[in-house]
Formats: C-alpha cells, sequence, structure tokens
C-alpha cells in the first residue's frame, strides 16, 4: 500500500511518499498552499502538461505527477494526488 502526504513547513513543503517497506521524503521550497494551488492549476487545464511555479517544475502525465526542484525529482501517482487538491 502507498501512502503520501504533504507536511507544511512555513516556506517548505515536506512531501513523503511511504508503502509498507520504504518510505522517502522530498523538500519543495514553496508553502504547502502555494503548492496545492499550482497542483490544482496544472491539473484544471487539460492539455497543459507543465508548469512552473515559483522555484519548481510540475510535469503530469496520464499516470503520474512529478515534482522536479533543482535535480531532484519526486514523482506521484495522480491517484494519490487528487485528495491533496480536493482536501
Amino acid at each position: 500500500m502507498q501512502r503520501y502526504t504533504l507536511d507544511d513547513h512555513g516556506e517548505t513543503t515536506q512531501i513523503t511518499g511511504a508503502t509498507d517497506s520504504s518510505s522517502w521524503t522530498f523538500t519543495v521550497p514553496m508553502a504547502k498552499a502555494s503548492l496545492v494551488a499550482a497542483i490544482k492549476a496544472l491539473l484544471d487545464e487539460p492539455e497543459t502538461r507543465e508548469q512552473i511555479a515559483g522555484a519548481i517544475f510540475l510535469v503530469k502525465n496520464s499516470t503520474d505527477l512529478k515534482i522536479h526542484v533543482g535535480s531532484g525529482c519526486a514523482v506521484i501517482p495522480l491517484v494519490h494526488v487528487f485528495p491533496f487538491v480536493m482536501a
């Protein structure tokens, strides 16, 4: 089972992904509300696949959302992204 969380740390957001056997964290230099707003804006536009928001680069395809920061990237399956934007 996969689980993903967004934890607000003021000016940054920590994304955590976990399965039964492993976990990872990824820090995004953006407040949680701003990150969620950027994700919503990208998902609201079906034809748009990429978006720059501050220091991050968002890329969506039919199955995943990729959040790029510098040389790092977090990949979240879209099915796990929708609860973030619906909350």
